[in-house]
């Protein structure tokens, strides 16, 4: 839970081992953060980690977070699995099922009409904090809150996934800085 967004009713907190630090600068943030509303895409136990692309609805105080992965030349994937590669969102166009480096011929880009780059067009920040998804947050009364920064100055490398450039493109005010 963001505890600097306000109208936070009730909460827990936890204690975790350290964390990295993926903002160098924070700017902006939108005024009310919201409701994690696709929070039963994670699984409890997971953390939705700091620096993920967000849709921040603040007329709903929502934010979804857009979920995808970075390319992984030790997994297998199945058909129609979606990665970022090179900057780009792609989908699985033949089946990987021995582990191996990038294959563009497997891959086909996403484009417009395909869900999840529907949902790239719209991000319009990176979520600001950690987010531990448990069972609590999960329940009939939980939620998880999550601020989301539109201006400052990010660790692009220490990223758990990467941000493709369409994404980079819609936040001009987020500045990455790639360490060596």
């Amino acid at each position: 839970m963001d505890l600097g967004l306000g109208n936070n009713f009730g909460g827990s907190s936890r204690d975790f081992g350290g964390s990295k630090n993926i903002w160098h600068y924070i700017g902006q943030t939108f005024p009310v953060g919201g409701t994690v509303s696709n929070l039963a895409d994670f699984p409890s136990g997971t953390i939705i980690p700091s620096g993920s692309m967000a849709i921040d609805d603040t007329a709903s105080s929502t934010v979804k977070i857009v979920k995808i992965a970075s390319f992984d030349a030790t997994k297998t994937y199945a058909l129609n699995a979606e990665v970022i590669h090179a900057g780009i969102a792609y989908k699985c166009s033949t089946a990987i099922a021995v582990a191996a480096a990038w294959d563009a011929s497997k891959w086909t880009a996403l484009a417009a009409g395909d869900a999840t780059y529907d949902d790239l067009v719209k991000v319009n920040g990176l979520t600001k904090n950690d987010l531990v998804v448990d069972d609590p947050m999960k329940g009939t009364y939980g939620n998880g809150t999550v601020g989301v920064v539109f201006n400052g100055v990010i660790y692009s490398s220490r990223l758990d996934n990467e941000v493709p450039d369409i994404v980079w493109a819609k936040l001009p005010m987020i500045t990455q800085f790639k360490e060596a």
